[in-house]
C-alpha cells in the first residue's frame, strides 16, 4: 500500500506498507486515508499487533523519491522502517517511511 501525506498540497512524507496480500486486501482504502495503517490493519484483519521495532537513518532522495516528495535529487530525508509483530512474535507487517527533513523533527521521550 502506497501513501503520500500532504501539508497544504505539498507532499511531506511517503509510506510503503507491506504485509500478507491475503490480509492487506481486506483493508478498505478509506480507513487507511482516515487513520493509521496499523489501526486499519488490526481492525480489518482481526490481528493484534503487540510489538514493533523501528530503525531510523538519514538518506538522500533518489530520483523516484525526489519526484514523489517534490524535493531536489540528493535532498536530505529521514527514513524509518517499522516491523510489526503479533503476540506470537511473528512479523506481520512492515512500513517504510520517507520524510522530508525540512518538515520533520524526530523526538523521543522515555524514562531512564
Amino acid at each position: 500500500i502506497k501513501r503520500v501525506r500532504k501539508l497544504k498540497h505539498d507532499p511531506i512524507s511517503y509510506y510503503l506498507n507491506y504485509g500478507p496480500s491475503r490480509l492487506l486486501t481486506k483493508i478498505p482504502s478509506r480507513e487507511i486515508v482516515q487513520g493509521t495503517f496499523i489501526e486499519a490493519y488490526q481492525r480489518a484483519c482481526s490481528v493484534k499487533l503487540t510489538a514493533m521495532t523501528q530503525r531510523l537513518r538519514a538518506i538522500i532522495a533518489d530520483m523516484d523519491l525526489a519526484g514523489i516528495l517534490k524535493v531536489e535529487f540528493g535532498a536530505p530525508l529521514f527514513y524509518a522502517k517499522n516491523v510489526y509483530y503479533s503476540d506470537r512474535g511473528q512479523a506481520m507487517a512492515v512500513t517504510q517511511m520517507y520524510y522530508r527533513s525540512d518538515h520533520y523533527v524526530y523526538t523521543i521521550k522515555r524514562r531512564i
